[in-house]
């Protein structure tokens, strides 16, 4: 679905009130596969910048090894790094 979409998340949340909070939630994991939603911090603001510019109130990161850094040479995980990108509130989850 296009960005631009009146059915689109950043239209809903454009749209939304502030009478209750709007939280993205992303898993790294299925039941078969873990899987890296990004493999690079870039990708990772390119995801989030146009999300936390909607109004998205804070984030949760549903990882299976929270304690383990999302990128190669840096020590923040998923929930880390989401935070330092949109500078909004982030939980994590190990699963």
């Amino acid at each position: 679905m296009p960005i631009s979409s009146p059915n689109s998340p950043l239209d809903f949340a454009s749209r939304a009130t502030s009478s209750f909070s709007r939280a993205l939630r992303t898993t790294r994991h299925n039941h078969r596969v873990t899987r890296r939603l990004v493999t690079a911090p870039q990708e990772l603001a390119r995801l989030l910048e146009p999300l936390a510019a909607a109004g998205i109130d804070g984030t949760h990161c549903s990882t299976r090894r929270f304690w383990e850094p999302e990128f190669e040479g840096s020590d923040l995980n998923l929930a880390g790094w989401k935070k330092k990108i949109t500078g909004k509130p982030t939980t994590t989850l190990a699963r």
